[in-house]
């Protein structure tokens, strides 16, 4: 789906602060790592790690959200490459990241979508790589009205309008998809109250990992 409309209409959809876990565990990677963000969106969790000595690659489909992350990395000297595609197409120029990011992409793939950004992941990443991610659980407020009135196209992900699609995971099944990684994070429950511009504060079930690859 794209988020162009929204981002056009507010400067921060996702808020400015970086993800907690984010924060807490990026000091596992080395200064002057170069990582890679998967649906980098305005840019919060990419400008996070430049400011703190690191080197991005961020991808992010939306050229408005693209256009705008672009532009403050230039305008505050960030060491911040952005790619406006998506991770299905994208061709890196390195060969492999000491991290790899995705925060809150997962609930808008298909299932055909998760296990290609599970191999790309496992392509792009080095031995002992960090890996953060973050999605939705079935213990999501939300998952009982997408059951209900969208249709469900593989289990618990369901199709909706413009091709729009919702996905959650069961609980712990995050862990299962990463069997070659060492955990070093993993809360699953209701995430902080937010909203999205000027819409009404909300939450999320929510998984979040940090994991290492052997």
């Amino acid at each position: 789906m794209s988020y162009d409309d929204d981002y056009s209409k507010t400067e921060s959809l996702f808020g400015t602060e970086p993800e907690s876990i984010l924060t807490r565990f990026f000091d596992r990677v080395g200064q002057k790592s170069l990582v890679l963000d998967i649906g980098a969106g305005q840019g919060r969790n990419s400008i996070f790690l430049a400011r703190n000595g690191l080197s991005v690659h961020a991808l992010e489909p939306s050229r408005v959200a693209a256009d705008g992350l672009r532009r403050i990395a230039a305008e505050s000297n960030l060491d911040i490459t952005v790619f406006p595609e998506n991770f299905e197409t994208f061709k890196p120029p390195q060969v492999a990241y000491e991290g790899i990011m995705v925060f809150g992409l997962i609930p808008d793939l298909t299932w055909t979508g998760i296990n290609t950004l599970l191999e790309k992941i496992d392509v792009w990443s080095k031995p002992g790589a960090i890996v953060w991610l973050t999605g939705f659980t079935m213990l999501d407020p939300g998952f009982q009205f997408y059951k209900k009135n969208w249709k469900e196209v593989s289990p618990n992900s369901f199709s909706g309008p413009n091709g729009r699609t919702r996905t959650y995971l069961e609980p712990e099944q995050i862990l299962t998809l990463f069997p070659g990684h060492t955990v070093l994070h993993h809360r699953e429950g209701l995430g902080p109250l937010h909203s999205h511009g000027d819409g009404e504060l909300h939450q999320h079930g929510m998984f979040e990992v940090v994991l290492r690859r052997f």
